[in-house]
């Protein structure tokens, strides 16, 4: 099988796509045969621009090649977002134009990435792959609302349907999506969700702490969806004693920084590597998860639950939908409260130290080797 396999994201780059692609190469190399290949074609790491490691085409081994455009300067605004998708389709395209495939694969957050793996399989006349991690256009629809951007909903529907339409297998990250997704796509859907990195897994999080504050950490994008601006400064001004640190950037980081300007106990930490996150997480007594109070987001499962998970570290989960019944289900010690709703959580979480638990059977449960290796299986038909 000759495989393209399409991500906007991709290793070194710091999101959630980029891990899950990554593992799934992995998981791809140790099932290909003699014969196998995959051509990757992604960017240059860009998810932050105060994260940009260099990064250029390379042989992974001799049947996987990885092609990288470098997309021009750009934020988190749509405007942006929307030349940055047709800067690298326009490099896929050139890329993939006298090469034969057999499958087109995708994984795509905002939509646009499985419509382009749609056009590249009409284009070579192959089945397409499809792993989605977002429901993009519903989400447009609440965000768009009273704004003039709405006036392009029809078009995003279009994309979905005509993409989905021609897709042959249909991954959801989020078991959340089955009812979004049931009335739309006529064949079978599959659940591979995101899951939790070896490098998680190995080391030993049961530290003492070193701080006479307690540290709550919170790692991820800064943006609409995550509603940092929204909990903040209400969460640390009812929690004076505890330090706050905010690692990572995104649409709303300075939305968040005029708020948190006169807060002494929030430290707001620019994107760091892997290494750097994980001994930041071993350093705090608790883990923050948020997502805004959108009605969108309650089918959403964020990727972060699955490392926070492994720490055995206290998780304070601001979530609703779908995400809250996965923690209150699989992390039952987690601390759930409403979005948004500081008072909630009050009545929750008295401030304390609790010891870090061994979580076995979710770090078994959710290992991502296991889930990719699933996943590769469906992709290389075995």
């Amino acid at each position: 099988m000759k495989l393209l396999f399409l991500t906007f994201y991709y290793q070194p780059d710091l999101c959630a796509g980029s891990f899950r692609s990554g593992a799934l190469i992995k998981s791809l190399q140790r099932k290909m045969s003699l014969g196998d290949s995959i051509d990757i074609i992604t960017t240059v790491p860009n998810r932050y621009h105060d994260f940009c490691p260099d990064a250029g085409d390379e042989k992974i081994a001799d049947n996987i090649h990885v092609y990288r455009v470098k997309l021009p300067a750009h934020s988190s605004g749509m405007h942006d977002q929307a030349l940055s998708y047709i800067w690298y389709a326009l490099f896929v395209f050139k890329t993939i134009a006298f090469k034969k495939y057999d499958r087109v694969f995708a994984t795509s957050s905002r939509l646009f990435t499985a419509f382009l793996g749609s056009l590249a399989s009409r284009f070579k006349r192959c089945p397409l792959s499809l792993d989605l991690r977002d429901i993009f256009v519903e989400n447009m629809e609440e965000m768009f609302v009273g704004k003039k951007l709405r006036f392009f909903l029809p078009v995003l529907r279009w994309v979905e349907k005509v993409t989905l339409a021609r897709a042959s297998y249909l991954n959801c990250v989020s078991l959340g999506f089955e009812p979004y997704f049931r009335d739309t796509y006529l064949n079978k859907i599959y659940f591979h969700t995101n899951g939790i990195d070896q490098e998680f897994l190995e080391r030993d999080w049961d530290v003492p702490s070193a701080y006479d504050n307690m540290i709550v950490t919170y790692a991820g994008n800064i943006g609409e969806g995550q509603g940092l601006h929204e909990l903040f400064p209400a969460l640390s001004q009812a929690y004076p004693e505890i330090i706050f640190r905010i690692i990572g950037n995104g649409g709303k980081k300075k939305c968040l920084e005029e708020r948190v300007k006169n807060e002494s106990n929030v430290v707001l930490i620019p994107p760091v590597t892997r290494n750097e996150l994980m001994k930041y997480y071993e350093e705090s007594d608790v883990l923050l998860m948020h997502l805004n109070a959108f009605k969108a987001f309650e089918r959403v499962l964020p990727s972060k639950v699955f490392e926070y998970g492994a720490t055995g570290k206290l998780i304070l989960a601001g979530v609703s939908g779908y995400a809250r019944k996965f923690v209150e289900d699989n992390l039952p010690d987690a601390i759930c409260f409403d979005p948004c709703n500081v008072e909630q959580l009050k009545t929750k979480f008295s401030g304390d130290r609790i010891p870090t638990k061994k979580r076995t059977e979710f770090c078994r449960k959710y290992a991502r080797t296991a889930i990719m290796d699933r996943l590769a299986d469906d992709l290389l038909g075995k």
